[in-house]
């Protein structure tokens, strides 16, 4: 079964470096949020879910910060914690 956690993730796929990485980290995250976004406008979705998907959300936007930076030790730390 697939990991749902995205340093699992991101930490799997074998992506170039330079503009290629940060389009596809760009991406990768504008999809993240428009599903849990979708989420939320969902009205059969639970409480729980919602409640979740705004977490995952702030989480996100956090990641896409970060990702907008080069390359450095926290992503060979989150790599680390992960494997």
């Amino acid at each position: 079964m697939g990991s749902t956690n995205l340093g699992d993730k991101l930490a799997s796929q074998p992506i170039k470096a330079g503009p290629t990485k940060a389009a596809w980290w760009n991406e990768e995250i504008r999809f993240e949020i428009d599903r849990l976004k979708a989420i939320l406008r969902d009205p059969t979705a639970t409480d729980e879910e919602k409640c979740i998907a705004e977490s995952q959300i702030v989480n996100y936007q956090d990641l896409s910060m970060m990702a907008a930076r080069p390359l450095a030790d926290w992503v060979r730390q989150m790599y680390l914690l992960t494997s």
